[in-house]
This record gives structure tokens, C-alpha cells and sequence, in this order.
């Protein structure tokens, strides 16, 4: 397991042979009698605990577990690794060094995110917050990226619900843009840049999909892909993993109307969500957002070659279809 770095470009990649003994069942026929055989096999239905490493965390009533977290057996990054930078003339490279885990989000093996009461959203949205608090606290850690991956195409493997945490050692390419990005326009211009986006959004509304007193979900105005989203708190906030107990309440209800709107509109669709919250570090100029990427076409060879994205339906008609009113 290594971090290899490119030597034109400098950006990171994981090389990872663990990845490829992962189990997969998103193929597995929807007949009453292959479910049962899946909830008995499924590392993440209950009774099946001791198939997984032992709890980092979880979530309990009086009738037992509702989400649990645990260490991935098949991880990108290992926690047993040092991280120290070598380098092989041109190239640079350092040992897989992380920790990567999977949130178990419910007991329910055919239960998924467009199922979801606002209660059910609320408790992994806290399993969200503890555990990126506590992978902060470690030396080792630079930035903690939480995502899920719903469906075959967004690179889903096991059709039981669940998302992801890697934790790095470094910094990634793509959040290392959106801060230098973000510290240039604060420096020119004293303001947080997505605080200005969300005032201009707010006075353009062409592209508000959803706005309540704490949250707006907006279509970006440069979309990657069609009907992306982007939920940011209105208040100027760092981290993610600071929200207090009301703004927790609140973006539960955001993403369980978000998700109404989805399945209304566009159907069971594939899609990732991630989280870009600050590194470790003092980065005021830094404000944390959500992103729903729904899959619906797929990369081709010009957005490979370019690092440009088509997409094929403007942010401001995403918008109006996905409006929550």
C-alpha cells in the first residue's frame, strides 16, 4: 500500500491491492429468497457483528445498535503505517499511512437513504460529527473526507446502507484548491467567498433549490454534473463537525426534503455525497459544505484528458426541477 505522487501534476494517488478482495452484492437479484440469503451473509446485518473488526463507535437505544462504526477489512489507507515521504528520483511516493472506516447507517440490509426519516438522517449526521472529531485529535491526521456512494455507478460495492470515512495525512489536491481559493478572495476582499455566494445566490435566486433560516441548497453555478447540490450554512462556519445540536436538527430535516425531492423527480438515482470541512488547522477563511453528485452520465474520455466537465443541463433548470417549495 503506497501514496504515489505525479510527477508532472504533484497530485496523489493511493495504490491499494486490499481494494480488490472487497466483497460486492449490488448485482444481486431483488427475489425474496436472495434477500434472505443476503441479510445472512451481510458483514453489517445484526447478528453478524463478530464478521467486522470491533465497534470505534456507535449508536444504541434500548433494542440495541442503530449505527455502527468500524475499521473497513479491505481499507485504502492502513492505521498500522507511518507516513514518511521517500523519493526514487522523479518519483515520490510514502506508505499508505490513515485510517479508513465504514458508518453501518442502518440495521436494515434494504433500508437506504430515500427510505429516511429526518430522525434516521439525524443519527448519522452525529455518527458524521463524532467520529471526524476524533480522527481530528490524532497527530497523524491532516483531513478527515466523509462521503457515501449510493448505487453501483457512484461506486457503491454492498447494497446494505453505509458511507465511508478516510482519514489522511495530508492535505487532498482538490480541498487544497477550494482553500487557496478561498484565502485569496478573503485576503482581497475581507470576506468569506462562499458567505459571498451565498449572498449573491440568495439575490439572484435562479439557482436556490431549497432555503430555510440555518441552510441554503443551491444548484452551483458551475455544476460538474447535472442536478449537483450544494448545502451550506448561512452562518459563517469552519467545521462541520462544530455543528451544534440544533443545526443538526435542522440539516436532517434539508436532506430528508432534499431526498423527497430526488426520488420524486429523478427516481432512486446512483449518487455520492462528501463533506469539504477545514483540515486541521486555523483556516477562517474556509466555510464547510455538503455535496449531493447524482450520477447520471458518465465521465468520458474529454473530461479525462482536459479536467473539464460537460455537463448537460444548465444548474438554473436543475434547479427549478429539484425547487422545494
Amino acid at each position: 500500500m503506497e501514496i504515489r505522487y505525479d510527477a508532472v501534476s504533484g497530485k496523489a494517488v493511493i495504490i491499494s491491492q486490499a481494494r480488490e478482495n472487497r466483497p460486492m452484492d449490488v448485482d444481486n437479484s431483488p427475489n425474496t429468497q436472495v434477500k434472505q440469503k443476503e441479510e445472512i451473509t451481510c458483514p453489517f446485518c445484526p447478528g453478524n457483528e463478530s464478521s467486522t473488526p470491533v465497534e470505534e463507535w456507535k449508536l444504541e437505544d434500548e433494542n440495541g445498535w442503530l449505527i455502527r462504526v468500524v475499521e473497513n477489512k479491505f481499507p485504502a489507507l492502513n492505521k498500522n503505517l507511518t507516513y514518511n515521504e521517500k523519493e526514487e528520483g522523479l518519483f515520490k511516493w510514502g506508505e499508505a499511512a490513515g485510517i479508513h472506516e465504514v458508518i453501518i447507517e442502518h440495521t436494515n440490509h434494504h433500508h437506504e437513504f430515500f427510505n429516511y426519516s429526518i430522525e434516521e438522517f439525524k443519527n448519522i449526521i452525529i455518527a458524521y460529527k463524532e467520529r471526524m472529531q476524533s480522527l481530528y485529535t490524532k497527530d497523524s491526521i491532516e483531513f478527515v473526507a466523509v462521503f457515501k456512494n449510493h448505487g453501483k455507478t457512484a461506486g457503491a460495492s454492498l447494497k446494505h446502507p453505509h458511507s465511508q470515512i478516510i482519514a489522511t495525512p495530508f492535505i487532498p489536491p482538490d480541498l487544497r484548491e477550494e482553500l487557496e481559493g478561498s484565502k485569496s478572495y478573503y485576503e482581497n476582499n475581507g470576506q468569506c467567498i462562499f458567505c459571498s455566494i451565498i449572498e449573491e445566490e440568495l439575490k439572484l435566486n435562479k439557482r436556490i433549490i431549497l432555503e430555510d433560516e440555518n441552510y441554503v441548497v443551491i444548484s452551483p453555478y458551475a455544476a460538474k454534473m447535472p442536478y449537483q447540490m450544494s448545502i451550506l450554512p448561512k452562518s459563517h462556519q469552519e467545521r462541520f463537525e462544530n455543528l451544534k445540536e440544533e443545526e443538526v436538527d435542522k440539516l436532517a430535516t434539508v436532506i430528508y426534503k432534499l431526498s423527497s425531492s430526488i426520488l420524486n423527480n429523478l427516481g432512486n438515482i446512483p449518487f455520492n455525497l462528501y463533506i469539504h470541512t477545514s483540515p486541521k488547522g486555523n483556516y477562517p477563511y474556509f466555510h464547510w459544505h455538503m455535496e449531493i453528485v447524482p450520477r447520471l452520465p458518465v465521465m468520458g474520455g474529454f473530461e479525462l484528458a482536459t479536467g473539464i466537465f460537460v455537463n448537460s443541463n444548465s444548474p438554473e433548470k436543475c434547479a427549478e426541477i429539484l425547487k422545494v417549495r
